[in-house]
């Protein structure tokens, strides 16, 4: 869609000239219709600026990643590394996908890649075993080494056991108190 718009403005661009050309034309030579050339250059500036700005509003969206689930920023500093919270009961693959995200998320080109030029990733998921106390389970991270594009694969670590166990705590508390 980003080569429809700039195709759009570049043809756009071209036409804003000629325009601007004949305007100019106008005015040297003191034409009756000359407020109305400059009206219509005027508009065709801000048209050919607003599809330009279409064209490069796909680097500017980040894309989803399909089948990420939702989680929240807990640390980021704008560093190496940052740590999100997600769900207690999310699944390996759910949380695979959330890494990916997040990754997409918070990919900066001013982000300080000091100690190795790698970014750091970590999810973590807080738990209730009982009331009073809360236990913060590390379950996964995605580490991407600096310079390493989007379709590059980043590594991603899953602790399974980490995420067993937020998931039994999660169901222990969720039964209802007799």
């Amino acid at each position: 869609m980003g080569e429809f718009f700039t195709q759009v403005g570049n043809i756009l661009g071209i036409v804003t000239i000629l325009a601007a050309a004949v305007t100019l034309v106008a005015w040297l030579t003191k034409q009756k219709w000359r407020f109305r050339a400059f009206g219509t250059t005027a508009f065709l500036v801000v048209l050919t600026s607003g599809v330009w700005t279409l064209a490069i509003l796909p680097s500017i969206v980040r894309p989803k990643v399909p089948g990420a689930e939702k989680f929240s920023i807990v640390f980021d500093r704008g560093a190496n590394r940052a740590v999100i919270v997600v769900a207690p009961t999310i699944t390996v693959a759910a949380l695979a996908t959330t890494l990916r995200q997040a990754a997409v998320d918070l990919r900066s080109t001013g982000r300080s890649l000091a100690g190795g030029g790698t970014f750091l990733i970590q999810a973590r998921t807080v738990v209730h075993p009982r009331p009073g106390v809360t236990r913060v389970l590390y379950v996964g991270s995605l580490e991407r080494k600096a310079g390493q594009t989007q379709e590059q694969e980043p590594a991603i670590k899953v602790d399974e056991a980490a995420l067993a166990e937020a998931r039994r705590i999660a169901g222990e508390t969720a039964k209802p108190v007799k």
